[in-house]
């Protein structure tokens, strides 16, 4: 919507006129007791170009005569006063017998007409005449607020009469669609006319009424092509070819460059419709956007700001930002730069000033309605310029490119603030918060905050900004002690809903699970290890709390002290006893496994190799003494035998007297000697001693001919 200043309009009725009696005969105002019955009827006449006005007047003289003494005071109407529109043509009088003599004057936004009454209007008199003018239909931008045409019909209607005396009745042709402005009016069809009625109009004095109506067979139509299917229709007047012209060209020339410096898809289901309208239908507006009908009505007034304009409320509207000085804003600034690309002049904002009869914080600068006084006008100029300027600002500061990011943000409802993953959703409806929050976090300005609370904010409102900044600077700490890590949902969340002392709360939270990360990590270096993606993976998917990412610490604190332990006693140096028992073990193996299973996340796994190692490590001192027992048992057993064979060979040097009979070897250990396989002699008797004697050819060695060695 676009301001443009519109004189109100205004009527009066007067009934107050007077004319000299006779000598002895005292002429007083008498204006409460004519009793005046006015039926108004306005009729349009496209053809003629005109509206026909007609005021069926009943005058009643109800002021008696009165007697003082010898005086007598007669009271009579010689004249009868009435306003009437000041676009008013042909205007004349008539009652039963002819025409009657009408005058004229001009006053403030309004003309009196003096009707002559025949003759005098005595008391319980009447007088009944009717009143006529015609109003002409204006030319496109002419002064007045009267336009007839084949497509388009604007008109002011007043009452005149008494307190339920008075009536209006408008009449159309068949095919005009009506909007009122003002008091309400009873809409019926007789034929092929449609007719307005008001009744026993209580307040005529105060009564008014705004007529527009449009038939959109008689508008001179063009289609315009936007691409991808897309297209305007223009509804000009066929009395207005310039006005047709200059708008195509406008919006052929400027849409293409617009729909660029926006970024964001056609908006538009179907066909934007643009139509030609005067300022009256209007409010006080050079343009209007109706974004339930997706329908533009711009003034007759060429003004290619304005329909650059009008048209860029189909992004900037309330589904994009609900503020009205934003979409105002963005509307004019970026109206401005496709008419720069255009090289088209037109008046940029002026920075605001705190006396202007006007000042509002834009926060609070809401739609007024119609335009209809100097206090409201100057609140909408103010306020127009004003969001301007701030918009205009931001803009300059963080360009084109990040001003898209910011609409696309917004248009798509995502967060403000970024995490690692794609930005989440947010609850539809974006305020200024939302706006100040994308244009610093996705735009990197750092002039909104400043701009804002200087011109927009209420005194509540800026106290918010105290807030917000304690808590962006403790997030702005956040990001920078989490390096790569982006802070999680569960804090963005609260900063974007402006929840500052949450936030904080959980930022604490946040930064001590960043302080048990760096320990994790120097605790994984140590060990020469890389942190699993566990403790990351739960940072990142916090919604609601950090329960899931403290968990994930604790499990990772225990998993890396299992380990270190494991290593520890790895490194240890095994004594004697325990290093025998690790003869043919491979505890490196188990660590191995365990290592590899922990920077997987595997940690039950870990564990389990961890277990396993360090059962390896302590039961090497029972294998190591178990394998010492053993090597001492198997000592002591060579020893005997050892000692055995010797005491037999001890026994055997003197040559035994005895008989050796032939007979198989025993398979003796692999590498030793065989031994001698021999029967005992019988042992000598202390009375028959034995001599020796020499071997017999029957006896003979295991291993030969040859004899044993002693």
């Amino acid at each position: 919507m676009k301001r443009l200043t519109v004189a109100a309009a205004a009527a009066l009725v007067l009934a107050s006129a007077l004319s000299f009696a006779p000598p002895l005969v005292q002429v007083a105002a008498a204006a409460e007791e004519l009793r005046l019955e006015a039926a108004s009827r306005y009729v349009v006449d496209p053809k003629a170009g005109a509206v026909h006005v007609t005021i069926e007047v009943t005058a009643t003289n109800l002021k008696r005569s009165t007697v003082s003494g010898n005086v007598i005071t007669s009271y009579y109407y010689r004249d009868l006063s009435f306003g009437v529109h000041v676009e008013a043509a042909a205007l004349g009088a008539r009652d039963g017998r002819g025409t009657l003599r009408v005058s004229r004057e001009s006053e403030d936004g309004y003309d009196v007409a003096t009707v002559r009454l025949r003759s005098n209007l005595n008391y319980r008199q009447t007088a009944r005449f009717t009143i006529s003018y015609d109003l002409p239909g204006g030319a496109p931008r002419s002064a007045g607020d009267i336009r007839v045409g084949q497509a388009f019909v604007s008109l002011y209607a007043f009452a005149v009469g008494d307190p339920g005396r008075s009536s209006v009745r408008i009449e159309l042709p068949a095919g005009f669609e009506v909007e009122l402005l003002g008091e309400p009016l009873e809409e019926t069809t007789e034929g092929t006319t449609k007719v307005l009625t008001a009744t026993a109009i209580a307040d005529p004095l105060e009564w008014w009424a705004v007529v527009t109506a449009d038939r959109v067979a008689g508008f001179t139509t063009s289609h315009l092509a936007l691409g991808d299917g897309d297209t305007i229709l223009i509804r000009a007047w066929p009395e207005d070819p310039e006005w047709q012209e200059r708008a195509r060209d406008t919006l052929r020339r400027g849409m293409p460059v617009l729909r660029g410096l926006v970024g964001l898809d056609w908006p538009v289901d179907g066909e934007l419709v643009v139509t030609e309208v005067h300022a009256a239908a209007l409010e006080g507006y050079a343009g209007i956007y109706d974004t339930r009908t997706d329908t533009i009505e711009i003034s007759e007034q060429i003004d290619e700001l304005t329909i650059v304009h009008e048209a860029s409320h189909a992004w900037f509207n309330d589904d994009l930002f609900e503020s009205r000085w934003i979409t105002e804003g963005l509307a004019d600034e970026y109206a401005g730069r496709v008419l720069l690309e255009l090289k088209v002049r037109f008046q940029a904002p002026t920075a605001p000033s705190p006396n202007d009869p006007g000042e509002v914080a834009l926060n609070s600068w809401r739609f007024p309605g119609r335009i209809d006084d100097e206090e409201t006008d100057a609140r909408e100029q103010y306020g127009y310029n004003a969001s301007w300027y701030v918009v205009r600002g931001i803009v300059v500061e963080i360009g084109e490119d990040a001003m898209r990011d910011v609409m696309r943000a917004a248009a798509n409802d995502r967060i403000a603030y970024l995490g690692a993953a794609a930005p989440e959703r947010v609850a539809k409806g974006d305020d200024w918060r939302r706006f100040l929050d994308l244009v610093e976090e996705r735009g990197g300005s750092e002039r909104a905050a400043g701009l804002l609370e200087s011109l927009v904010l209420t005194a509540a409102q800026a106290d918010l900004l105290d807030e917000r900044a304690a808590a962006r600077q403790a997030y702005d700490d956040l990001e920078a002690a989490a390096g790569d890590w982006r802070p999680p949902y569960v804090v963005r969340h609260e900063m974007s809903d402006w929840h500052f002392d949450d936030a904080r709360d959980i930022i604490e939270e946040a930064l001590l699970i960043l302080a048990a990360r760096e320990r994790l990590e120097g605790a994984a270096d140590g060990l020469g290890l890389e942190l699993p993606s566990d403790l990351a993976d739960a940072w990142n998917a916090a919604e609601e709390d950090f329960g899931a990412a403290t968990e994930a610490a604790s499990e990772l604190t225990a998993a890396l002290d299992d380990l270190a332990g494991a290593r520890t006693a790895l490194d240890a140096e095994p004594d004697p006893i325990t290093a025998l028992g690790l003869i043919g073990e491979t505890p490196e193996v188990a660590w191995s496994e365990a290592t590899t299973s922990f920077e997987s996340g595997d940690f039950d796994a870990a564990d389990a190799s961890t277990d396993e190692l360090i059962a390896t490590l302590e039961g090497a001192d029972d294998a190591g003494r178990a394998r010492l027992a053993g090597v001492g048992a198997a000592l002591a057993a060579a020893l005997a035998v050892l000692a055995l064979v010797l005491r037999r060979r001890r026994r055997a040097a003197p040559p035994p007297a005895v008989v050796a009979l032939p007979v198989e070897p025993a398979v003796a250990p692999s590498g030793a000697p065989e031994p001698y396989a021999t029967l005992p002699a019988e042992e000598p008797g202390p009375s028959s001693p034995v001599e020796p004697s020499e071997p017999s050819d029957a006896v003979r060695t295991a291993e030969g001919d040859h004899p044993p060695e002693a």
